[in-house]
């Protein structure tokens, strides 16, 4: 049988530096299509997003080739290890259903392995077991990791988008944050679309189309234009919130709860 295959590369953001690049996937991509006779189809990639059963975004590119292995376009998935395609055993399923049905073939780790050989499944889903297991763990370490920087008073995220963290050049120790004017006036753009009851997904595309540099890369949606523009929750944190900040940036702040306060209202009024 002709094999055609497809690369799929995915890389977690990682800011100690020791995620795999998608580069270097591809490059060990090349070899192994080289290697085994495969015709190349395409490549697709999703940088920045997780595989886990944790993430909140969409991987786009990963759908796309699981039509290409659906409309039977290619008959051959690679990718760099199993985790590389997912770290969550529902999504395993799913494309295990996919090659039995389809008669395609994933390949990794150097490896071609075919679904419709008990040998092969017990193998791939022992992988993917392990691949979900690690993504537990860092999970898990994460949780403690912000449970101990919150009992010291650190800073336990990523920082708020609109702010970055300041430093002493001298000891390294957090001088808080501040700022960052470009940040800001989307969030302000935001607060007044939202005033103007303009949908969160023409707000999305908006800032998409204008090239708006997205919170941690990847692309706006609604979710993301909501999480920006939400109310508060809390009066009591609330409170905390704004007596840690800046005058600037509480004006921020407050900014962003007015516009969501007088959306709601809008829609409270046009639901009745």
């Amino acid at each position: 049988m002709k094999l055609v295959g497809i690369r799929y590369l995915r890389a977690s953001k990682d800011a100690r530096g020791r995620e795999i690049s998608v580069s270097s996937q591809d490059a060990e991509g090349d070899e192994f299509f080289e290697e085994n006779g495969i015709t190349h189809l395409r490549t697709y990639s999703d940088k920045n997003l997780s595989g886990s059963h944790f993430a909140v975004d969409r991987r786009n590119d990963y759908d796309r080739a699981l039509d290409d292995l659906k409309s039977g376009r290619a008959n051959l998935l690679w990718t760099f290890d199993s985790s590389r395609a997912q770290r969550d055993l529902e999504l395993y399923v799913a494309l295990r259903k996919i090659c039995i049905q389809t008669g395609a073939y994933w390949a990794y780790g150097g490896r071609i392995y075919d679904m419709t050989d008990p040998n092969d499944r017990k193998i791939t889903a022992r992988d993917a077991t392990e691949a979900e297991g690690a993504a537990d763990n860092i999970s898990i370490h994460s949780r403690r990791g912000v449970k101990q920087r919150a009992k010291l008073g650190q800073h336990a995220g990523h920082p708020a988008y609109g702010y970055r963290p300041t430093y002493s050049p001298e000891t390294g120790e957090s001088l808080g944050w501040v700022i960052v004017p470009e940040e800001a006036e989307v969030i302000r753009r935001v607060v007044r679309w939202v005033i103007a009851r303009k949908k969160l997904r023409w707000i999305a595309n908006k800032l998409n189309d204008e090239g708006v540099p997205c919170p941690h890369e990847g692309r706006w949606n609604r979710r993301k234009v909501l999480k920006l523009a939400a109310e508060r929750e809390s009066d009591v944190e609330w409170a905390k919130l704004l007596a840690s900040l800046t005058p600037q940036q509480r004006d921020v702040a407050d900014d962003i709860v007015a516009g969501c306060a007088v959306a709601r209202a809008r829609r409270k009024s046009a639901g009745t």
